[in-house]
């Protein structure tokens, strides 16, 4: 039983990890400057928080790099 809720409890995790990420690319490739300058300001704090929680995997920052890259194109 502590297996499946551990299970359920990391998948819950990766699950709000997705929808942050989506929420971020919506709001930095929004048309407006001051959402996309609000939405800088709230990754950056989001960065810095989540490396304190969970260390960056190289998948991680390719993830990034990657939106990013697309998103100033």
């Amino acid at each position: 039983m502590a297996k499946i809720k551990e299970k359920v409890q990391k998948d819950d995790k990766e699950v709000l990890l997705i929808a942050q990420d989506i929420k971020f690319a919506k709001s930095l490739a929004c048309n407006n400057k001051r959402i996309r300058d609000r939405a800088l300001k709230a990754l950056k704090k989001w960065l810095q928080l989540r490396l304190l929680r969970m260390p960056f995997t190289e998948k991680d920052f390719m993830i990034i790099w990657k939106g990013l890259y697309y998103l100033t194109i």
